[in-house]
């Protein structure tokens, strides 16, 4: 990604649409742990898998244009965002979310608290 977007900058005016749309997908990559694994919103982290693909379809396209050798230094990116968007997909489907946002994961968050709070309790 850094090479490709390098690149990308060396060869287009700083503000230019390609670089735009780099750093939109690059913030919405950034994202996507604290959602996932901070909040354990595994509904919310399938949505933005799918959004960085989407995104960085648009980016390949548009530094493909500008450099060839950019665009392609994207494509494993691509293929590991992709496997990565099933292994979410897949994570979700096996956690089922409640009405009220509540998950096997943020079940075990909350047990490991728990237990972290009653050893620290037992301590004192």
């Amino acid at each position: 990604m850094g090479v490709a977007a390098f690149r990308i900058s060396q060869r287009t005016p700083v503000g230019s649409a390609a670089m735009k749309l780099w750093w939109a997908h690059y913030a919405l990559n950034l994202s996507w742990a604290p959602i996932f694994f901070g909040a354990k919103n595994l509904r919310l982290g399938v949505g933005i898998s799918c959004g960085l693909i989407g995104t960085l379809l648009a980016v390949i396209s548009k530094f493909f244009a500008i450099d060839r050798v950019a665009g392609l230094l994207l494509l494993p990116y691509l293929g590991w965002i992709t496997f990565a968007t099933f292994l979410n997909c897949e994570i979700c489907k096996r956690n089922p979310t409640d009405a009220d946002g509540y998950n096997n994961a943020k079940f075990q968050a909350g047990l490991c608290r728990l237990q972290a709070d009653a050893a620290a309790f037992a301590d004192s």
